[in-house]
């Protein structure tokens, strides 16, 4: 407005186009005209006016401007509060949700961990346990090595309590590598729940804290914010996935880890199922074989008390025999020796009268017949004193051998009374896996344990 002169206005101000302001004199002290045209006078009042306007204007949009900038500031603010809550929101309920299943795993493991002690404590009493078995096959074995040479065979006793020995040892050696493996298993259960109980700590404090931001206000922002608290902070290195996969991996190693340990209780279970079994199938064997081989020794010894009552009668009646024997060669002493005498009466007939006629004949073979049958009777004795000797010699072999006998029945009574003994403690408390806490099931069977026994303990008793 005002700022196009027009032809009038530059006539006014003259030739030079200048003016003077009007009030003003010259030097001489005489007063000069105005030099500012109306126009221009207006001009500058509409310039000033045009120039408020304009402010004004630019002003008004400015302030529209600032308007809508607040309000998209605030809309953002609003929304980005919005999310950041959500945010946090979020990353607590993650965090929670990690932290139960950290929890549920810390709980898995303790639980996982007392059944595991508890498995242990048995197989470890079970060790104990089998021990005595060991020994009382040791014993017998060594006792029965105090046999006779002629009865220290190996019979279904032997066979049985050698069974006995190595199925026993192999059992209580694997018990022992069992519990060197659950002691194992142990450890690695506690560091996989001492990494969980420092991964719940710490997702304890970043819940504490997230909640602590979620739930802070602006005046305590400001306080936390006031003086020294504020402090630049590093930008967080680690990313969300790794935070994740660093729980998951503590997880899923102590779920490796619980199902070995879960898979090792199962095996130490078995294997106490099958040490009872074999302990009791072969202890039950070793008696029956210690019965059987009694009884065959207590028959032996009454067929060689039977034979020897035999012998002895035939002894009695042989020497009977003898005494009669003896006495019938004593008889023919008299009529040898009347002929004899007769033929020497003869002999010292005259000449002429002394032939051999019937009568020496018949005196001649008087004397040869009853000679010949003095040495029948003479060979007849000696025979039946060598048949007394060695009836004589199979009495006393046969006296010797029930003494034998008796000796390993004694022995073999012993052996059976100690295994009886031991077949009584196993129905006392604790006796079995089933009394002591240990399921039975899932066991084997003792025959199929003793196949897996070895050779000592594979070979089934041949009774």
């Amino acid at each position: 407005v005002g700022c196009v002169r027009t032809n009038k206005e530059n006539r006014m101000l003259g030739a030079n186009g200048s003016s003077e302001s009007p009030g003003k004199t010259d030097g001489m002290g005489s007063v000069s005209s105005p030099t500012t045209s109306q126009l221009e006078w207006e001009r500058s009042t509409g310039k000033l006016v045009g120039d408020a306007m304009y402010a004004h204007h630019l002003s008004a949009k400015q302030r529209t401007r600032a308007y809508d900038t607040q309000n998209y500031t605030d809309q953002g603010a609003y929304a980005t509060l919005r999310s950041s809550c959500a945010a946090l929101e979020r990353k607590i309920n993650e965090s929670q949700g990690l932290l139960k299943r950290a929890l549920d795993e810390i709980s898995a493991i303790q639980h996982e961990d007392r059944t595991l002690e508890d498995v242990a404590s048995v197989a470890r009493n079970w060790i104990v346990r089998l021990q005595d078995p060991i020994a009382a096959a040791e014993q017998a074995l060594a006792a029965r090595t105090g046999r006779p040479e002629s009865q220290n065979t190996r019979d279904h006793a032997e066979r049985a309590l050698r069974e006995s020995l190595s199925g026993c040892a192999h059992c209580m050696r694997s018990l022992t590598t069992s519990v060197a493996a659950i002691e194992e298993e142990a450890r690695k259960l506690s560091l996989c729940r001492e990494a969980l109980d420092r991964d719940v700590e710490a997702k304890n404090a970043s819940i504490r804290l997230d909640v602590e931001a979620l739930d802070l206000h602006e005046a305590q922002a400001a306080g936390e914010l006031s003086g020294d608290k504020y402090k630049e902070r590093s930008r967080p290195q680690a990313h969300p996935i790794q935070w994740r996969m660093n729980t998951e991996n503590l997880l899923h190693d102590a779920s490796r880890v619980r199902a070995a340990s879960k898979r090792l209780r199962e095996r130490t279970t078995t294997l106490i199922n099958e040490s009872h079994a074999v302990r009791e199938s072969t202890t039950t064997g070793v008696i029956r074989g210690l019965k059987v081989k009694m009884e065959e020794t207590e028959k032996l010894s009454k067929e060689v008390l039977e034979a020897m009552s035999s012998v002895q009668a035939e002894m009695e009646t042989l020497s009977e025999a003898i005494g009669s024997v003896m006495r019938s060669e004593e008889g023919l002493e008299s009529p040898l020796s009347v002929a004899r005498a007769r033929l020497s009466k003869r002999t010292v007939k005259p000449d002429g009268e002394y032939v051999l006629d019937a009568a020496e004949i018949s005196l001649e073979r008087e004397v040869q017949d009853l000679e010949r049958s003095r040495r029948k009777l003479t060979e007849e004795r000696g025979k039946q004193g060598s048949d007394m000797d060695k009836l004589e010699a199979q009495r006393l072999q046969m006296e010797r051998d029930v003494r034998e006998k008796e000796a390993a029945l004694a022995i073999d009574t012993g052996c059976l009374a100690s295994f009886k003994a031991l077949e009584e403690t196993y129905r006392q408390p604790g006796g079995t896996p089933e009394s002591a806490g240990v399921p039975l099931g899932g066991g084997t069977s003792p025959s199929g344990v003793r196949d897996r026994l070895g050779t000592g303990a594979s070979r089934p008793l041949a009774f």
